[in-house]
């Protein structure tokens, strides 16, 4: 025969549905008033709480811990800045703080950088690494053309 069944006392179902109804989840009640979670469950489903607000409450928990983890702290977004102002483009930002470029992205925005100045850096960089690829390479034209020029006129002061 296995062990008997104790529900929690009608004092504690008490205080654990005013705190459910104040917005605690089933989480932290547990956790507070040192509880069964099968139990806790059953308890409130029987003292009129429905399996939809229960789902409800998880669901703002779960959406609570997502946006405190989404959150940047304040130094995060300082070095962000920093970075911007020295030049850094959103994507170096990212790699640098190990964030992802939507959230280097909304610091910025959310911090006084204006769509435009995103757009100019983007620009800015695209231009500098244009020019990095204008120069000359092994394969082009110009580059052997003058390999040569520089060659033969080396050949011709020999002799």
């Amino acid at each position: 025969m296995g062990r008997p069944y104790i529900p929690i006392p009608d004092d504690i179902v008490k205080i654990c549905l005013e705190a459910f109804k104040n917005g605690l989840t089933q989480k932290e009640i547990i956790e507070k008033y040192s509880v069964n979670e099968k139990k806790l469950r059953s308890a409130l489903l029987e003292n009129g709480i429905t399996k939809q607000q229960l789902r409800q409450q998880g669901s703002k928990a779960i959406a609570l811990i997502r946006s405190k983890n989404n959150e940047l702290s304040d130094e995060k977004i300082k070095e962000i800045l920093i970075h911007f102002n020295e030049g850094s483009s959103q994507k170096e930002i990212a790699e640098k703080l190990e964030i992802t470029t939507g959230k280097a992205r909304k610091a910025l925005l959310e911090n006084g950088i204006t769509e435009d100045q995103l757009e100019e850096r983007h620009r800015e960089i695209n231009r500098k690494n244009k020019a990095k690829s204008a120069r000359w390479k092994v394969g082009d034209t110009n580059f052997h053309m003058t390999i040569t020029r520089i060659f033969r006129s080396e050949v011709t002061k020999e002799n």
